[in-house]
């Protein structure tokens, strides 16, 4: 097959972004295969991008990048294995599923390697459903009848297609309105104290509530991400509790089904109204802000994922910050959030006038409880 199909039905973009015309030598040595024409002809023509404003195909690129097609690999093989049977294996394994594709809402795009390159068929996997369809085409193929309407996959009943343009090459993301980010000086990356950056300051508890030690991998990949270090680190030596006695993190838990991470990331965005224009998208769409915690003064706490999960920056939503921009970006890691809040070094917009100091700084649930 040939990309025939997807030129006619959407024209390649004047200025392609970061198109990749090889060498594919090594990439097809990573993955074990060689891979389809028309891919290798989408990645030279139309580049990094988005069609119809959900759907992106990954490129080549760096392993340990996320949206590359080598790093998306073993992400996408967790999820879809996340206590499912599918009928498929997954790649490294012979013939198993092969990670090509994202949607807006972490919906995945595979291809089924059987028989020669070209003929390899387009699997869509159901991030909400964890239903696996097949299609009997090529990737431009598909492309070009989600284009024209021809194809209407199952998983993608509630995204929105057409448009126009119906592809849209990738410029980097915008700096937000409220952002801190880039002030002060240039210079190397700082490198960022890890959970150290709390603990010096405000020691763990010597009996932590609830503490979660693990596994990571089902939650990781039910969020389509791997998380930070440091949060991994407070929900073992901190476990749920207050924080200053106004700040909770919200840790993993089995027992406490409405504070722990999982539905408070995915009940994120109906805080606000659809109608809101919003400098952050939510997970989970791609890139979306992620909910780690709140204040009990209605504040909530996101990580922004960008880059590696280590590097992530601290975003808060103040609920009586300015109503033209309640939201500040802190170039920190959640640890080193909390310890500049413990420190006064760190002090929110709204909070202008400091916060007061508190003992305990960090107090168990169970200490709450027997109050």
């Amino acid at each position: 097959m040939t990309i025939d199909a997807l030129l006619s039905a959407v024209a390649p973009p004047a200025a392609p972004f970061q198109t990749f015309a090889g060498p594919w030598e090594p990439v097809e040595a990573y993955l074990g295969t060689e891979l389809p024409p028309d891919y290798k002809d989408l990645a030279r023509l139309y580049g990094r991008g988005q069609f119809m404003e959900f759907l992106t195909v990954n490129l080549p690129g760096d392993r340990g990048q996320r949206g590359s097609l080598e790093g998306e690999l073993h992400m996408a093989r967790e999820m879809i294995n996340l206590g499912v049977s599918v009928r498929y294996p997954a790649w490294p394994d012979p013939g198993g599923l092969l990670n090509l594709g994202l949607t807006t809402f972490n919906d995945r795009l595979f291809w089924l390697p059987r028989g020669h390159p070209s003929e390899w068929r387009i699997v869509v996997w159901d991030r909400a459903f964890q239903n696996l369809e097949t299609f009997d085409c090529d990737l431009t193929g598909f492309l070009a009848g989600l284009a024209t309407g021809a194809i209407r996959p199952e998983g993608f009943e509630g995204d929105t297609f057409g448009g126009d343009p119906l592809f849209t090459p990738f410029r980097g993301r915008a700096r937000h309105a409220g952002s801190t980010a880039g002030r002060g000086v240039k210079g190397a990356p700082r490198v960022r104290p890890g959970i150290e950056a709390l603990t010096e300051i405000v020691p763990p508890p010597a009996e932590p509530f609830r503490p979660f030690v693990g596994p990571w991998e089902p939650l990781e990949a039910y969020l389509g991400t791997e998380l930070p270090q440091d949060y991994k680190d407070f929900s073992r030596l901190y476990g749920s509790g207050l924080f200053m006695d106004f700040v909770i993190v919200y840790v993993p838990s089995i027992e406490n089904s409405r504070l722990t991470l999982e539905p408070q990331v995915r009940e994120a965005p109906m805080m606000f109204s659809p109608e809101e224009h919003l400098p952050y998208p939510f997970w989970p769409h791609v890139g979306g802000l992620i909910r780690f915690g709140c204040s009990d003064f209605g504040d909530q706490l996101y990580w922004l994922p960008e880059g590696a999960p280590d590097d992530w920056k601290v975003v808060m939503w103040q609920r009586h910050g300015p109503y033209d921009q309640p939201f500040e970006e802190f170039d920190c890691g959640m640890a080193e959030f909390l310890g500049g809040l413990a420190k006064g070094t760190i002090v929110p917009g709204a909070y202008k006038e400091g916060l007061e100091p508190y003992e305990p700084m960090f107090q168990p649930h169970s200490d709450r409880m027997e109050d």
